[in-house]
């Protein structure tokens, strides 16, 4: 389920095939205007949608769309994996992240649904671009892919600048409330905390993803000379 203008029109421009579209009488059929003549539009009564809406409100349109078929590990580049975040706006801003900084995959562990509404929204449609790969265990199916996994920890770990982040490496973000499990971290290649002032004990799963992607950016220019960011 798509829901919201932007989200739609985003759905469009990316290719994802729509099956059906509901807009509410206050919205009109001109909030789907990139959607083909062949979709079924359905005008309905206001406030049907924010009935049925994850978001707690409604945008006065929602869009039933086909999912794209199961990902696979990418050949090279960093992937992010995402082990049981549970929160859906934290996993849509991770998925965001990591299409900005230019990863080949998102994967991910347990957690929220990725095709949630709450997660389509917060990652701007950036869901609709990037493979999503899942998987039932955090590390071994990336090893076995040839990628080096790197685990990020409140403590304990290297900075972002002293890990190589460049090729054929795996992120791995925990849960919000309790971090990776000890096993995962124990089975990972290196760890990573991110240097923080003191009274600080730790930055939010999304942040942290994110700080850490950006790193890799920032070493990839570096290898490059200078030049494109991604």
């Amino acid at each position: 389920m798509v829901e919201g203008p932007r989200a739609l029109d985003e759905a469009v421009r990316d290719g994802v095939r729509i099956l059906e579209v509901a807009v509410e009488e206050r919205v009109g059929r001109a909030a789907v205007g990139l959607v083909g003549p062949e979709v079924p539009v359905h005008v309905v009564r206001d406030g049907s949608l924010a009935k049925s809406s994850d978001l707690g409100s409604s945008q006065g349109v929602a869009a039933v769309v086909e999912l794209p078929p199961p990902a696979t590990f990418p050949d090279d580049g960093i992937v992010l994996v995402l082990v049981d975040v549970a929160d859906p706006g934290n996993v849509g801003t991770l998925v965001r992240a990591a299409d900005a900084a230019g990863a080949s995959a998102v994967v991910r562990v347990g957690g929220t649904d990725p095709w949630a509404p709450k997660v389509v929204r917060a990652s701007a449609g950036s869901v609709f671009r990037l493979p999503v790969v899942e998987v039932d265990d955090a590390t071994g199916p990336l090893e076995r892919a040839g990628f080096r996994t790197v685990a990020t920890v409140a403590r304990g770990g290297s900075a972002p600048d002293e890990v190589e982040l460049l090729e054929r490496v795996a992120v791995l973000v925990g849960n919000e409330a309790h971090g990776l499990a000890d096993a995962v971290v124990d089975a990972c290649d290196e760890r990573v905390s991110i240097p923080m002032a003191s009274g600080v004990q730790s930055l939010n799963a999304a942040m942290a993803g994110t700080v850490v992607l950006f790193e890799s950016v920032r070493q990839r220019r570096v290898a490059r000379g200078g030049g494109s960011w991604t």
